[in-house]
């Protein structure tokens, strides 16, 4: 069995892609059976070693259904090649074997030397964004003007600027030549209307842009700020036991954007890592997240928060970088680790019916923050997430836009509770849902923080008599 893996989750279709150097697997996550069968294709193997001698494993995701359909879609991307095709349904893909034959649609993204697509971000109803190890940003479309599948993908190149005349050009020229920066998260924004969407990249060194996309590939600038130092001193502020640390230690890990953002203003929920140096007997990383807004091409920092139940480093060889989630209603914020997820509230409970509640109105102190946590040695790993957003009638059909021209509306179970869901090697796809969207009156009340040792006995007597959850996850209380 092969060892790497990765998988996505997509809550529009409820459904979950597993990619393996074998092939791909593809089943609804959401079915009432404990065992779903899922449907399995195979991958291409003739795809080409990196200039390391190593072979990436590909990348994939799924792909709205088109319209009068249930069904995703999907497409893949081999990254050293960068071969690309497109099936407008699973069941397509499985029937035709993925490469096989010409069939579907297929594609290229073109390559420079020594550079291979690093991972994909889909910003549907507006496409596919590819990022690759150079730097570089692609656009990536799977229809054309008159909804016939294609593909096509374009460069996100900086012809869109504040600036106008000499100096217009000559700060798309600087900025041309600034693209080549190590990015460390690319991650949908607001869908603007039924064919643009806001993009959010954020490299490792804190520069931010926020980027306007349509469904042709035209992508414009708004923001493009550098935050590094301002992040660094507010973490600082809050962390002063980290001055002594080397600045460049510092970095930015995940970015997400809070979706119930105002019209006027982009709110992004940064993740950022303080690690040791490797010679220092200090052993801790410590992370923090900051909440910056974007308002009329600037950007101001609302509030940050230490994360203090989980200080492990991340290695940068690791498959699984940490992954930030803030699913709706923007309420709690989830960070995924390899072993671990940590659950914490970025709004104080009294501001939850309060319309445009702000992060870090309250003493962090007080806010809910917990971690969940998989024994060290046991052979349980976590290989992909996804997360569910509070869904109801009106943003079902607001939000689950197809890549025809008419919406495509959410028909499954209504979530009602905002929800992250983990793939796992070892056991299996696992739910974790907050109570934060529950009115006032059944709304479990949250502990105080940290969670004491009560409750992590009363959790593991709890879940004590499910042999599988107590071999697996961990209940002692981390200082």
């Amino acid at each position: 069995m092969s060892k790497r893996m990765a998988a996505t989750i997509d809550q529009t279709t409820g459904s979950t892609l597993l990619i393996k150097d074998t092939g791909a697997y593809v089943w609804k996550y959401d079915e009432s059976h404990p065992l779903p069968k899922p449907d399995h294709f195979p991958l291409p193997p003739d795809e080409r070693a990196n200039i390391d001698g190593t072979v990436p494993l590909a990348l994939g995701t799924l792909v709205a259904p088109i319209a009068n359909s249930d069904e995703p879609g999907f497409v893949v991307i081999m990254p050293v090649t960068g071969r690309i095709a497109y099936w407008d349904a699973v069941s397509s893909a499985i029937a035709e074997g993925l490469f096989t034959k010409k069939r579907g649609v297929e594609g290229k993204v073109d390559l420079e030397r020594g550079e291979t697509v690093q991972s994909v971000c889909s910003i549907e109803p507006a496409g596919f964004v590819l990022c690759m190890t150079g730097g570089r940003l692609a656009h990536l479309a799977l229809k054309d003007t008159t909804g016939k599948p294609t593909v096509v993908v374009t460069p996100m190149r900086n012809y869109g600027t504040s600036m106008s005349g000499i100096f217009g050009g000559l700060a798309s020229v600087l900025r041309s030549g600034g693209n080549r920066r190590e990015i460390a998260a690319i991650r949908p924004g607001r869908t603007i209307n039924r064919s643009e969407r806001e993009l959010v990249v954020a490299t490792i060194r804190g520069q931010f842009t926020q980027w306007e996309i349509n469904r042709i590939g035209t992508a414009v600038i708004i923001t493009d700020v550098d935050m590094r130092e301002q992040i660094l001193n507010r973490v600082l502020t809050l962390s002063p036991d980290l001055a002594s640390r080397d600045r460049d230690l510092f970095n930015i890990v995940d970015v997400v954007s809070d979706l119930s953002s105002s019209s006027e203003t982009l709110d992004v929920l940064v993740l950022s890592s303080f690690s040791p140096a490797f010679e220092s007997s200090e052993t801790e990383c410590h992370y923090h997240l900051t909440m910056l807004s974007f308002i009329a091409g600037r950007c101001v920092i609302k509030g940050s928060l230490p994360i203090t139940s989980y200080k492990v480093p991340f290695a940068d060889h690791d498959e699984i970088r940490p992954r930030l989630y803030l699913p709706m209603p923007a309420r709690t914020a989830f960070v995924v680790f390899s072993k671990a997820m940590v659950v914490m509230s970025i709004i104080s409970e009294d501001n939850y019916d309060s319309p445009g509640a702000q992060m870090m109105q309250y003493d962090p102190s007080s806010g809910f923050e917990d971690v969940i946590d998989f024994k060290q040695g046991e052979s349980v790993e976590i290989i992909g997430s996804g997360f569910e957003d509070v869904t109801n009638d009106h943003s079902s059909s607001e939000k689950s836009f197809g890549m025809g021209f008419d919406a495509v509306s959410d028909t499954r179970r209504k979530i009602y509770s905002p929800s992250i869901l983990l793939v796992t090697k070892g056991a299996g796809v696992l739910r974790c849902s907050v109570f934060d969207a529950e009115s006032s009156e059944s709304r479990p009340k949250p502990s105080i923080k940290p969670v004491p040792v009560k409750t992590k006995i009363e959790m593991a007597v709890f879940y004590g008599s499910n042999e599988k959850v107590r071999r697996t996850l961990f209940f002692l209380v981390r200082r």
